[in-house]
């Protein structure tokens, strides 16, 4: 950029050559990083084999279970926890429920587990399985836990990327 302040602050004085070369190389540094970021997004989800964060369905997980909550409790959905990035999927429901980092409480000091288990909510994680087992550590930390029939979501970018299927239990209200 300062080479081109320099061209600007002379004006007329400087003889430009090549202009056209000069214009396909602008071009070119313009439009490549936008071509790139694009053929990213589209071909990532077939070549690569981690997750892309992008392809997760948020608007559908986050309506899901807040209709779910809200139609065994007659509540609006008022907490979820568990897996980090999907209970941060489904906190961006159109009811902003609040998300607790149950495994590091200190991350959300506005709610703590007995809040949570008063106000009621939902428990989220990664289902291995169809039976929808928790894991070991969401099961010491949510005793008496019943967990539902584990839940699949197609990804918004297919590709060789399997269906994300999502474990969940509800913890019901304490007080109606």
């Amino acid at each position: 950029m300062s080479g081109v302040a320099a061209i600007v602050a002379t004006g007329d004085l400087v003889h430009l050559r090549r202009q056209r070369l000069l214009r396909s190389v602008w071009a070119a540094a313009i439009i490549a990083p936008a071509l790139v970021a694009t053929a990213g997004t589209i071909f990532v989800p077939w070549a690569g084999s981690g997750e892309v964060a992008t392809s997760l369905p948020a608007r559908a997980i986050a309506s899901f279970f807040g209709d779910s909550f809200e139609r065994r409790t007659n509540q609006r959905l008022r907490a979820v926890t568990g897996d980090p990035q999907l209970a941060a999927l489904i906190a961006l429901d159109t009811s902003r429920p609040h998300l607790f980092f149950d495994a590091a409480p200190e991350r959300t000091p506005w709610l703590n587990l007995a809040k949570f288990n008063e106000t009621g909510g939902v428990v989220v994680w990664r289902a291995a399985d169809t039976a929808g087992t928790p894991p070991p550590d969401i099961a010491q930390r949510f005793p008496g836990l019943v967990p539902e029939v584990p839940r699949a979501f197609e990804r918004m970018v297919t590709g060789r990327q399997p269906l994300l299927r999502i474990g969940w239990a509800i913890v019901r209200p304490k007080k109606p």
